[in-house]
């Protein structure tokens, strides 16, 4: 038994996609031979317009699994299930979670990253506004080659503020590097004494 099945008030707006607003059949590159879908409300989009929706850096509440439209849910039993069209016009119901899945996991990573980066500048303006939302970043999020976590990388730059900064949003003074170093330990082997006696403090 097919997972999709379209809503019984399902709406229907005509050949454009509900992003973009130019017609469906425009020859958008391929991704896994999926050029389009239609969702259980029966709003159609194209695929590489829904993927860079759910990339949005700052995304209301659920729009990841609602219709960009309408808002109804696109879920079936939890699955993002969609009847998709190809460049061929081949039509079939497919499970899109692990793309979905995929995408969000990549843009958490460049969120990481992003706010890894605004602490190197000390920029924690921009910093804290990664710790807020519906989907804020992780604090005590760990470099998957070096294990550093942004308190490490404060502790090395000997900034106080930073550090005081992440402590007060629960940053783990105890997180050990790759290397097996935590930030106290990382403040005083990289020279940085302010570092050193705040988080002897915590």
């Amino acid at each position: 038994m097919i997972p999709y099945v379209p809503l019984a008030r399902a709406k229907v707006t005509g050949p454009h996609c509900g992003l973009c607003t130019n017609p469906l059949p425009t020859p958008y590159a391929p991704i896994d031979s999926i050029h389009r879908f239609s969702m259980r409300c029966e709003h159609d989009l194209h695929y590489c317009c829904y993927m860079a929706y759910i990339s949005q850096a700052v995304a209301p509440v659920g729009m990841k699994d609602s219709c960009p439209e309408c808002r109804e849910s696109i879920l079936s039993d939890g699955r993002y299930w969609v009847r998709a069209t190809s460049h061929a016009g081949e039509q079939t119901p497919v499970d899109i979670t692990d793309r979905v899945l995929a995408r969000l996991k990549m843009v958490k990573n460049a969120k990481q990253q992003l706010f890894f980066d605004m602490l190197e500048i000390r920029n924690v303006v921009l910093a804290s506004a990664l710790l807020e939302g519906s989907d804020p970043i992780d604090v005590n999020f760990q470099s998957l080659t070096t294990g550093i976590s942004a308190l490490h990388i404060c502790a090395l730059k000997n900034d106080v503020p930073g550090i005081e900064f992440l402590l007060k949003n629960g940053a783990d003074k105890d997180a050990k590097t790759f290397a097996g170093l935590t930030p106290l330990e990382s403040a005083r082997f990289s020279n940085a004494p302010d570092a050193e006696k705040r988080l002897l403090l915590a």
